[in-house]
């Protein structure tokens, strides 16, 4: 049999009984249940004028005004922000008003937040434990353009019936979204398009990481390489990738996913081109409109730059003159001698060069990019660095 647990109520109650109907005195009574006989003798009084229902605590809310209440006017101003920005928080809301000069007194983001729960605007979500486990070490950003990430914010369906890709990218130390297009695949062709578009408005950021899918990504390929990374090779930028199975590793990318599947993949438009605009609706609020936390109220906007590194449709790269070039056919194989040496796909349409460097070994390179060495004949595999880094000078490999 499990113990009983009394409330407060209850023992006040069996205080009551003892001294209305077993005939303890008030002072007995009180010396019982550990209280003071102004204590009892309250409690007698609103028995007396309520019966049982006199026994719960009351409010301790002031009777008048309170001094520190929250004007109707704020209050009307807190929920018409929250009405056309849904899923903003005290915080968020705060921050707004006071930069938008709304409101001369603003109530604490706490206040805020009990404000939106009291008028309906907040559910409660069920808590859930995770285990975080030790991230690697990856670039971290100190300013804008260092380090971009992007990631496919998977796919729905529009009105029409057919699918919609949402490609995004962003800048990871000032959160600017770069990118947010709505495409018909995961292709590499779509993919570059968007890339381009944001390159000639942004300009090339150092590095990008993203997960291991495609078109980012290939793990059969021993650099991990696709086409599209190839291309940002080419372009002086180092691709930069996830553990498998560690979406964390890019946690505020897929957080900002969060926010769009909440405000936008649960109410899908008519077709993809209605869905670009309000995609690029969301990309404006994101960026100007919305005070981030990370970013300690501010917007995006307010941080980012763009990069003083231009795009370049198609860069010229010139490798040292005793060095050996080789193109690499649209099947991944080069020619060396008279042997075809099967190289890879991702490749494919570019140029590679063969540094000698003894009589029994040569090292590859992509423009600036170390892949790795090789028998000077080319009868063993290639042996790729562990991570593939733009480096100036073969001395570099030492």
């Amino acid at each position: 049999m499990a113990w009983r647990k009394e409330t407060v109520e209850e023992q006040r109650g069996q205080f009551i009984i003892k001294v209305k109907q077993r005939g303890y005195s008030v002072a007995e009574a009180c010396r019982v249940y550990k209280i003071s006989r102004p204590t009892g003798y309250k409690w007698l009084q609103r028995y007396e004028a309520q019966g049982f229902k006199g026994l719960n605590d009351r409010s301790r809310r002031p009777k008048g005004r309170h001094p520190d209440a929250v004007p109707n006017a704020t209050l009307c101003e807190v929920i018409k922000v929250r009405n056309e920005h849904p899923h903003w928080g005290g915080r968020t809301i705060r921050a707004y008003l006071r930069r938008e000069g709304i409101v001369k007194k603003l109530p604490h983001a706490r206040t805020i937040d009990r404000l939106l729960k009291r008028a309906g605007f907040v559910i409660p979500r069920a808590r859930h434990h995770r285990v975080l486990l030790p991230e690697r070490e990856v670039v971290t950003p100190t300013a804008p353009n260092q380090v971009w990430t992007t990631d496919f914010k998977g796919w729905w369906t529009t009105g029409n019936g057919k699918k919609c890709y949402p490609l995004t990218a962003r800048d990871a130390a000032s959160r600017f979204l770069v990118a947010f297009e709505a495409l018909e695949q995961e292709s590499f062709e779509s993919t570059k398009a968007a890339f381009i578009k944001a390159f000639s408005s942004y300009g090339l950021p150092l590095y990008i990481l993203s997960d291991n899918g495609k078109p980012f990504a290939n793990t059969q390929n021993p650099w991990g390489l696709t086409r599209l990374s190839v291309w940002w090779l080419k372009l002086g930028i180092t691709p930069l990738r996830i553990q498998p199975g560690k979406p964390y590793q890019n946690g505020a990318h897929e957080r900002m996913h969060l926010d769009m599947a909440r405000q936008l993949e649960c109410k899908p438009e008519k077709n993809r081109l209605a869905e670009q605009r309000r995609f690029d609706r969301w990309r404006h609020d994101f960026n100007v409109i919305r005070p981030h936390h990370a970013l300690n109220m501010r917007t995006p906007e307010d941080l980012y730059t763009p990069s003083p590194r231009s795009y370049v449709a198609d860069p010229i790269y010139l490798y040292p003159d005793n060095w050996e070039t080789r193109y690499v056919s649209a099947g991944g194989q080069f020619v060396w001698g008279k042997k075809s040496v099967q190289f890879s796909r991702a490749f494919s349409g570019e140029s590679i060069a063969i540094e000698p460097v003894d009589r029994s070994m040569v090292r590859l390179w992509f423009t600036d990019f170390f892949l790795g060495t090789c028998d000077r004949d080319f009868k063993n595999p290639i042996t790729p660095p562990k991570y593939l880094k733009r480096l100036k000078t073969s001395e570099d490999v030492l």
